[in-house]
């Protein structure tokens, strides 16, 4: 694949809770909102397959700049590779139109503890196919 397509966008408020004692948005939470946006993408499509899950293989973080307390942040959800049996997608942290950190992550399908050919479910999902 040669050009990421864009496959979620969505601004969110951070709790208080998000945040470390240095007003910083602690580390694990930029995974966490990757998992979010992630799970909100695909929502309908995972309650239609009982017994499949999604299964990251993979995860990188790029932190690039804090995020603070109060700011808004803009999840940009990004299709980066896709396989027969593997997909990689990024998160995007935007505040203020800048990129403060990226997390890539690279996923699975597994049905019975296999993994398997993507469903064509979330292939047309990830291609935009209806």
């Amino acid at each position: 694949m040669q050009d990421s397509i864009l496959l979620f966008d969505q601004t969110i408020e951070p709790r208080w809770c998000d945040f470390d004692m240095y007003n910083h948005l602690t580390s694990s939470k930029y995974i966490d909102l990757s998992i979010e946006a992630r799970y909100t993408y695909f929502k309908n499509q995972i309650h239609k397959m009982p017994g499949m899950q999604l299964v990251t293989k993979s995860v990188q973080v790029d932190y690039k700049k804090p995020i603070y307390f109060s700011e808004s942040i803009n999840l940009k959800l990004y299709l980066l590779e896709l396989s027969a049996v593997s997909f990689v997608l990024q998160t995007q942290f935007l505040v203020n139109n800048s990129i403060n950190a990226i997390v890539i992550t690279k996923l699975v399908t597994i049905m019975d503890n296999k993994i398997i050919k993507i469903p064509e479910l979330f292939m047309n999902k990830l291609t935009g196919i209806k």
